[in-house]
């Protein structure tokens, strides 16, 4: 010590720094390790903290399409940026690509009855990145990358089905047979996404697409591609309706995106929902007791905004959502002029100088032939049919808190469609084809925990209406070859759907279904159209809809008002149908449901009916000769994998005929059953 006392005297004193220094860094570094062992990291400067990325904000609840989701963008200040305390983010390399692959939540709509399990998405993110200065406490360039990529998204699902239906309907006495029906039907569905922004969860824009392959197209060569059966090796692209796909693999949708600083914009051909889906049902996902098969799908301008959250954030500087929701879109469904139709006309009829195709009817239209003139087809506007769709949510998921689950949503959804511009809303002009349409729906849905380890309650209604008048369709006779023009028929169409039940999140649920879909008693030659099903992709039960009431409708309609089959939609009654479901174990789960019907209104051209002419054909109630029948279906669901990848479900079902579909014209065959399965894959 003493001769390290003398060293100290005579040294330099620029000998004596150096030795200091690094004695002051030797502690720091002894200073800074954990008791782990691991390095803690010195609090950020302020300028590390203005720099470094915000944390994202929680994702807002994604509405349906009637109610979409909106967002105001607000500056945050810098309180919020000390406190997301976010470390600086080291440099990387010049010239080289900063990828990262991350599995997060795809986006998915929140239904109205039972949330499905998120969808996992594959994102991959690369922006170039350049070295900064040594002093700067986070790169800039990495800082961009890390703040607004682009970002690529896909995800989808492939699905197969194999249905076995025995008595598979035939009217009695006709020349249409009951048999057995084996078949196997499949669809491979593409949802590449690109989106730009600061947050995978809350993206400033986003192009979303939607490609089928296979669309519902049936196993085998159904088209004859190999001229003896017996040698078939190629199968074709026929789907479950007969009709040949030109392509294999079709865009079905494409749509922007974007956010504003008072909601968002939607521009494109995108689908929609409202509600249960019985009127607007975007079709989208797997679904149950049957696969969702068809979908609204329409060419769309939407603007969409909270205007609670507006307020709030120019009068008081208060961003937080809020829940009402605010939505106006632009439909446009048809610009190419077109020539009505009347009543079905004989081969080779000719019109205007256009010889007719045979597929025409009452509610199906005749196109001219389109003119290579610049703009020709599309002039003309006055024929166009168009609508706007006004719709306005209350949306809360957190009114009640007592469970995480709870829920109170509800909302209004009004679309007013037209034919014709000009004229009074009250009446039709008499000189060319009009329509006015109006089209109201409600929706109410609401969950409510009754206390720590109870079940939660929950009620959902949903009622809609189609009112209005047009002089485009023949049902009520009258029309004009010449100028397409006809009596006019009042709409006068009503739905509606109520569930009530409880439910254990995870291990059970038990609810009892209503539902309705008015009818006519007389279709063809009156002044009033009450009959019209509520949307195919509205499952209710496996035989009933889908089966009975499919062959029935196309039976006893035919071609020429295609538009009012069944096509598996609930048409013409009303029905009870409670359902049961429990998980036996995690992925594992029995789902067993009992469905009763009755006819609204017994249409003679497809309910077998005693009643003599005159007489009123309404069902007061629950008539022993409006009973449509009774069905049992049974249920096992699999589900394994990170976020339920794989799915298999077995299905089966058993139907008895009651008089509406037994009696005199009715269907062949008393009892229907069938057994499905599906494999499917979600990614």
């Amino acid at each position: 010590m003493i001769k390290a006392w003398k060293w100290a005297r005579t040294a330099s004193p620029w000998t004596l720094a150096f030795i200091c220094l690094l004695v002051g860094a030797h502690v720091s570094g002894a200073q800074a390790q954990t008791t782990d062992g691991a390095t803690a990291t010195p609090p950020p400067t302020r300028e590390a903290r203005r720099m470094a990325p915000r944390p994202p904000r929680p994702a807002p609840p994604e509405g349906d399409e009637g109610a979409p989701a909106a967002a105001v963008a607000v500056a945050e200040s810098d309180e919020d940026e000390v406190a997301s305390g976010a470390a600086p983010v080291p440099p990387v390399e010049a010239d080289q690509p900063e990828v990262r692959v991350i599995t997060v939540p795809a986006d998915p709509a929140v239904p109205v009855a039972v949330p499905p399990p998120v969808e996992p998405t594959v994102v991959v993110a690369a922006t170039p990145a350049t070295p900064a200065p040594a002093h700067s406490p986070r790169p800039r360039a990495a800082a961009d990358a890390h703040e607004s990529p682009l970002r690529v998204a896909l995800h989808g699902y492939y699905r197969a089905r194999y249905s076995w239906i025995g008595g598979l309907p035939g009217r009695r006495g006709g020349n249409w047979d009951a048999g057995q029906a084996r078949f196997g039907v499949m669809r491979l569905r593409l949802e590449p996404e690109v989106s730009y922004g600061p947050s995978e969860e809350h993206p400033i824009a986003v192009l979303h697409t939607q490609i089928d392959g296979f669309d519902n197209v049936v196993f085998g060569d159904n088209a004859r591609v190999t001229r003896t059966p017996l040698f078939a090796s190629d199968p074709s692209n026929t789907d479950i309706n007969g009709f040949d796909l030109a392509d294999s693999l079709r865009l079905k949708r494409a749509w922007i995106e974007f956010l504003i600083p008072v909601g968002q914009i939607r521009i494109g051909r995108m689908p929609s929902h409202w509600g249960l889906g019985l009127l607007a049902n975007d079709g989208n996902g797997l679904g149950e007791w049957g696969d969702p098969s068809q979908g609204s799908t329409y060419d769309r301008i939407l603007f969409a905004t909270r205007p609670l959250t507006v307020v709030n954030a120019l009068t008081r500087g208060d961003s937080r959502e809020t829940p009402l929701i605010y939505a106006l879109a632009y439909d446009k469904l048809v610009s190419d002029p077109v020539i009505a139709s009347t009543d079905p006309p004989d081969l080779g009829t000719v019109r205007g100088g256009t010889r007719l195709p045979v597929r025409t009817g009452p509610l199906s239209t005749s196109y001219e032939d389109r003119s290579t003139f610049p703009l020709a087809f599309v002039s003309g506007h006055n024929n166009d049919v168009q609508e706007l769709v006004n719709a306005l949510i209350w949306r809360d998921l957190d009114w009640n808190q007592t469970s995480a689950h709870d829920r109170l949503q509800l909302g209004f959804y009004y679309v007013w469609r037209w034919q014709q511009a000009g004229g009074r809303l009250s009446s039709l002009p008499s000189d060319a084809q009009a329509s006015r349409i109006h089209i109201l729906d409600w929706f109410w849905d609401m969950q409510l925990g009754l206390g720590h380890g109870r079940p939660a309650f929950f009620t959902t209604l949903e009622v809609l209406t189609i009112q209005g008048r047009s002089n485009t369709v023949s049902l009520a006779g009258g029309c004009d070859d010449t100028t397409g023009i006809c009596n006019q028929t009042r709409a006068n169409i009503w739905g509606a759907v109520a569930r009530v039940g409880v439910k254990r999140e995870e291990r059970y649920t038990a609810q009892l279904e209503w539902g309705l879909a008015s009818g006519d008693g007389e279709l063809f030659n009156s002044s009033t159209l009450s009959v019209r099903p509520l949307h195919p992709d509205y499952h209710v039960g496996l035989l009933t809809y889908q089966v009975a009431l499919a062959a029935m409708t196309a039976s006893g309609l035919g071609d020429a008002v295609r538009p009012l089959w069944s096509s598996g939609g609930v048409w013409n009654s009303q029905y009870f149908n409670p359902q049961f479901r429990i998980t036996l174990l995690p992925g594992i789960e029995v789902h067993a449901g009992v469905l009763v019907s009755w006819a609204h209104k017994l249409l003679p051209t497809v309910y077998a009916s005693n009643r003599s002419l005159g007489e009123s054909s309404s069902c007061h109630g629950f008539d022993s000769d409006c009973f449509v029948g009774v069905e049992g279906d049974l249920a096992l669901r699999f589900r394994w994998g990170p976020n339920d990848l794989m799915w298999w479900d077995t299905e089966l079902g058993i139907m008895r005929t009651g008089k509406a579909l037994s009696g005199p014209g009715g269907l062949s065959q008393d009892i229907l059953w069938t057994i499905q399965s599906r494999a499917a894959m979600r990614f």
